[in-house]
């Protein structure tokens, strides 16, 4: 474990525009997760309401399921570096606005609403020419080790984040994490400005060309049929495990009555077992195939979800959710390397909106709904059926992913 940090260190030292990019994303990521600690604890605070939380999450992803087709399509036509700083600026100036009105108090729900919106429609931006920049900048027989390492790195992150989350908002208040959270993005833009990329840029960048490039980036994903199986069993998955933080804050709020350093103790377990995952999978892949470790990811992910609806004890439903964490971190980054080693440069952007669109569909659906569910269903039974949905997923990827679909490039 100590030789495999040494060797992660020196590999972030030997690359500049690795490390720029690293730390870029590991600042804004972490005022990210002071900022969902505190805008979870804001909205109860406000509204007493599971389902208002809930209606945050919509508002966060509707942007990313619109517009992510076409946000990968502008990445690809125009320079991701001045899309990447344009995006940070735009949500440091968007997240000051809650810190002013809770000065002047004036903040409402419906302005977090809109706060939430707005913020996640330059994260869609942000993260299509994101996701594009990295084998831009490493030689690709370093990318699954890059890609492992801010993947793991991103989640400690946000496990730092969460673990001090409370004790900062219970320190300092809601407005300083929020004017903090806003100096981050902006620090990150600055960042990425001092990056050097090596980018092909279309000089057909009109309208039609928009479009065009559009259709070519849908039927491109039309030929790779290995994506269809995935991105259907991905929906399922992602409408279940999507609103798990809602999850545990209700939990810990309204049936086991513990406070909020439960909640984020919930919300670390949750990075920890991700950090975990993403930081084992180098591990795993030298002796098993993608195919392998994302369907037996999945099957313990099912497993993981459902352990708290068996139980119903406040630590029994962390465990089970950082078993969760633990083997989604591990498919992640499997599905992150299948996509880079499958999908040409040219169409990185465009494919992987449209991928990301179809993943998330069901997201904000799942975030709306999750409170209402609870009001109506129950926790243990929420539980029992979302698990029992996801293990049943491995025998349709087993039986649909065929090793003709991988075209021997899923290894």
């Amino acid at each position: 474990m100590i030789s495999l940090l040494r060797n992660r260190l020196k590999f972030v030292r030997n690359n500049k525009d690795y490390n720029i990019l690293l730390t870029s994303q590991g600042l804004s990521v972490f005022g990210d997760s002071l900022e969902t600690i505190a805008l979870l604890y804001l909205v109860f605070e406000i509204t007493g309401s599971t389902i208002a939380m809930g209606m945050v999450m919509f508002f966060n992803l509707l942007p990313n399921l619109i517009l992510s087709p076409f946000s990968g399509v502008l990445a690809d036509m125009y320079s991701r570096k001045k899309i990447m700083i344009l995006s940070e600026s735009m949500r440091g100036l968007i997240v000051l606005y809650i810190p002013v009105a809770l000065y002047y108090n004036f903040l409402t729900i419906n302005h977090i609403y809109l706060v939430s919106f707005l913020v996640s429609i330059f994260e869609t931006f942000f993260s299509s020419a994101n996701t594009a920049t990295l084998p831009n900048i490493l030689d690709k027989k370093y990318i699954e080790e890059g890609y492992s390492i801010i993947s793991s790195s991103m989640t400690l992150m946000k496990l730092i984040g969460y673990m001090f989350g409370g004790i900062i908002i219970q320190g300092l208040g809601y407005i300083s994490v929020y004017i903090f959270d806003s100096i981050t993005f902006f620090i990150s833009g600055f960042a990425i400005s001092r990056l050097v990329l090596n980018q092909c840029i279309s000089k057909e960048n009109n309208i039609r060309s928009f479009f065009i490039n559009l259709q070519r980036g849908l039927s491109y994903i039309k030929t790779k049929r290995i994506f269809h199986v995935i991105v259907f069993v991905a929906i399922i998955v992602n409408f279940i495990i999507t609103p798990i933080n809602i999850i545990i804050t209700y939990s810990v709020e309204s049936i086991f009555k513990l406070s909020k350093t439960h909640t984020s103790l919930g919300f670390v377990a949750i990075l920890l077992g991700s950090l975990i995952g993403s930081a084992l999978y180098p591990s795993f892949s030298s002796k098993i195939s993608k195919k392998r470790i994302i369907i037996f990811s999945i099957g313990c992910i099912g497993l993981g979800f459902t352990l708290g609806g068996l139980i119903l004890n406040y630590y029994v439903l962390i465990l089970g959710f950082f078993i969760v964490s633990i083997f989604a971190g591990l498919a992640s980054v499997g599905l992150s390397l299948l996509f880079v080693e499958t999908v040409d440069d040219e169409y990185r952007c465009r494919a992987g909106s449209v991928l990301n669109v179809l993943v998330l569909v069901a997201a904000p659906l799942s975030g709306s709904l999750i409170g209402i569910f609870l009001d109506y269903f129950g926790l243990e039974l929420i539980l029992k059926t979302g698990g029992a949905l996801i293990v049943s997923c491995i025998f349709l990827l087993t039986y649909l992913w065929t090793d003709s679909h991988s075209c021997n490039q899923v290894k």
